[in-house]
């Protein structure tokens, strides 16, 4: 569960972040263009993710931790989003066998 939330963090923060003037615009980009040509509904559904997963965090661990442990993820998601997307480190398909192995972790070891 912690995978898939912190996926709709990364892809809330990351719709945001690409509405953003400071983001260096990369078409190849998974999503940029879209989201440059309808910056208000990608806001929209940016923050409508965000807003999903801290009231998804909120209700797994209850609404202490959970909100504590959401801005904890958002804010190291968010961090490292700025900082590693401009380098083009890690493209669509790092992220997706990133995403593919943290989960099916999670699912052998909890």
């Amino acid at each position: 569960m912690i995978t898939l939330l912190s996926l709709l963090f990364f892809l809330g923060f990351f719709q945001l972040y690409a509405t953003s003037e400071r983001m260096p615009h990369n078409q190849q980009m998974l999503g940029v263009a879209w989201v440059q040509q309808h910056k208000l509904t990608a806001k929209t559904v940016g923050s409508s993710l965000v807003l999903l997963s801290l009231l998804l965090t909120g209700i797994q661990y209850g609404w202490g931790a959970g909100l504590l442990l959401g801005s904890i993820m958002l804010m190291t998601i968010g961090s490292l989003t700025i900082c590693i997307t401009p380098l083009r480190v890690i493209g669509r398909w790092g992220m997706l066998a990133l995403f593919s192995i943290s989960f099916s972790l999670e699912l052998l070891i909890f």
